[in-house]
């Protein structure tokens, strides 16, 4: 909740708005941004605005009156060198459908907006600037050859994950050595690495399962926890089970009902991928933030980038093909979108999810971004 809008309820001549800003708004500690001055207190997991599924302030007093994060939400706002960029953020049912439902290459459009919008806290970077030794002026390069890569359908999903995996271990080793002319020949080097060893399944179900565990053990949203409980239904999953048990019926689900779906359907999870590098201003990241982001978001490595998406990806298969095992041949798309905003909303949303994943990570000797993507390669059973 922004200041202007908190401030704008608790003056409000309409008893109803000074209600629903002492009763469901909290003051954030000071200090705080100004676009972060109170929360509202969800019941039961849902904002107590809502009034039949749909905003109880909108309907009354009009688009006006929102906060500014609702107002902007699903929309994602960063500026590159001034200029406004938007994205979407797949925690909206909607904006999920939007990116992964069309089969055409994701792709973002340039030109003039008829109204300014409300950004609702956006990220900056300037590429005339270096920031934690990162080249910045080679921003734009930087993003379009990972775009390219997870959109090069020549070859399969986690063959672009292992290519892109490279790609991001030697940029990160080259910011080590603080190289510019290294980091733009790497940009133009064709990655070659498409065969990444696959490991086990049981050790790769092992890992995704102790980063859900990892999230679960602070908070999971409604909606991914009905995709966990399907996972947990589809692969007949009880406390008597290894983790090698579970992968042969994981490794049943995968190639009966899964795979040939998302076979024919890859662009779903390539868009994704796309729409959350240019969201989260992949491989560099932004300079500066007016949003409360996680540490890996904010200041983290190229290296640390790439094991969180590929951490991202790994939970969003793992669960979905437990949908499939339980769904089987009805399995679909409808299936892999609410595994996306259910995961989204838990995940993607959280400031303590990704260093916590990277920990995780870590501890399971999964330390390279080559590793990483290893994880979203179905491994031997």
């Amino acid at each position: 909740m922004d200041r202007t809008t908190y401030e704008r309820y608790l003056g409000s001549p309409d008893a109803s708005l000074q209600q629903a800003a002492s009763e469901f708004m909290t003051r954030t500690p000071a200090g705080t941004p100004d676009d972060y001055f109170a929360i509202i207190q969800m019941k039961e997991g849902r904002c107590p605005l809502l009034e039949d599924q749909l905003c109880s302030l909108h309907a009354r007093f009009g688009e006006e009156y929102l906060p500014q994060i609702c107002d902007a939400y699903p929309r994602t706002m960063n500026r590159v060198d001034g200029v406004l960029e938007r994205s979407l953020q797949t925690s909206c049912p909607e904006a999920a459908r939007l990116v992964m439902l069309d089969p055409a290459p994701l792709s973002f459009a340039d030109g003039e907006m008829a109204d300014a919008p409300r950004t609702g806290g956006a990220s900056y970077v300037a590429t005339d600037r270096v920031t934690g030794g990162k080249p910045y002026e080679l921003f734009h390069a930087g993003r379009r050859r990972a775009i390219a890569i997870l959109q090069d359908r020549s070859i399969a999903l986690w063959e672009r994950m292992a290519a892109l995996g490279e790609l991001c271990d030697r940029l990160e080793a080259i910011v080590q050595s603080g190289s510019r002319r290294e980091f733009e020949e790497a940009l133009q080097h064709e990655s070659a690495r498409r065969n990444v060893r696959p490991q086990t399944l049981a050790f790769q179900l092992e890992v995704v399962i102790s980063l859900i565990v990892g999230r679960m053990s602070e908070y999971i949203g409604p909606a991914f926890r009905g995709c966990y409980k399907e996972l947990m239904k589809g692969l007949a999953w009880t406390a008597q089970d290894s983790f090698e048990e579970l992968a042969w019926r994981f490794s049943e689900a995968h190639e009966r009902y899964y795979a040939p779906f998302i076979d024919a359907h890859s662009y779903m999870l390539e868009n994704l991928l796309v729409n959350y590098a240019h969201r989260t201003m992949f491989p560099f990241g932004p300079q500066t933030t007016e949003r409360m982001v996680d540490q890996v978001t904010a200041q983290g490595s190229i290296a640390d980038k790439f094991r969180v998406m590929a951490a991202y990806l790994a939970i969003i298969q793992t669960v979905a093909v437990g949908a499939a095992a339980l769904h089987m041949e009805q399995f679909g798309a409808s299936h892999i979108v609410r595994v996306v905003y259910g995961f989204a909303r838990s995940f993607e949303h959280s400031i303590t999810f990704p260093p916590k994943a990277l920990e995780i990570l870590a501890e399971n000797g999964i330390g390279d971004c080559r590793s990483a993507a290893a994880l979203t390669r179905v491994g031997s059973s």
